[in-house]
């Protein structure tokens, strides 16, 4: 009982981990094309 609840436990910080981390890499994808925007808006002008 103890080993499969601590494999349990492990899977579900592992899917934590990874969706923080992908989080992260698309928060900063949204914010290179933010820039982006603004450059071309910006050059508009």
């Amino acid at each position: 009982m103890c080993k499969s609840e601590v494999i349990k436990l492990d899977d579900v910080l592992l899917f934590g981990v990874i969706k923080i981390n992908t989080n992260i890499v698309n928060a900063k994808k949204i914010g290179e094309l933010n820039l982006l925007i603004a450059n071309v808006i910006s050059d508009k002008h």
